[in-house]
């Protein structure tokens, strides 16, 4: 054990790597524990058995509980597929929504404008029946000034063409 693992010889030159370090190959310390317990199989049958029986004992439960893990897991794969489907649907119904909302979006500036354009058209025939209004107002007014006029005229007119003038501080005779 104190010799070097490897030797250097003249071969080494040949080999590919040219520095070949020697190493000393150490035995490990012993374990305060054997890995395995070494039996004497004709002296100890009974304590064979008996280990073998636990060992059997931990395999079954071993497996049992791997078992266990198993089925949870196939559990939670179907959940989480049961999950991801319900997550599908919802993005697709969320989708409908915003696309629903967004056409009723469309429709509400839709009508928006056209209650804009008729609110415009409104004001412009509000204003142009208030000037026909003031412009019939102004002709009633003419007229009836004009109807004034000519009644006086005719009055004073008839009445000096039939000789019935009547003074103008004389009082009216009925």
């Amino acid at each position: 054990m104190g010799q070097p693992a490897f030797r250097i010889t003249e071969e080494a030159d040949e080999a590919p790597s040219a520095a070949i370090i020697p190493l000393k190959v150490t035995q490990p310390a012993a374990p305060a524990r054997p890995a395995f317990t070494v039996v004497q199989p004709k002296a100890d049958l009974p304590g064979l058995l008996g280990m073998i029986s636990r060992a059997s004992g931990l395999l079954a439960s071993h497996k049992d509980r791997a078992d266990t893990m198993e089925q949870r897991a196939v559990a939670a794969e179907e959940l989480l597929k049961a999950a991801n489907r319900r997550i599908a649907e919802a993005e697709v119904k969320l989708r409908s929504a915003l696309d629903e909302a967004r056409t009723e979006r469309e429709r509400a500036a839709e009508v928006q404008k056209r209650s804009s354009e008729v609110v415009e058209r409104t004001r412009a025939m509000l204003s142009e029946a208030g000037e026909r209004l003031r412009a019939a107002e102004s002709r009633a007014e003419r007229a009836e000034s004009k109807f004034s006029t000519l009644r006086n005229a005719l009055e004073q007119g008839l009445g000096q063409h039939l000789g019935l003038a009547v003074p103008q501080d004389a009082p009216s005779q009925v």
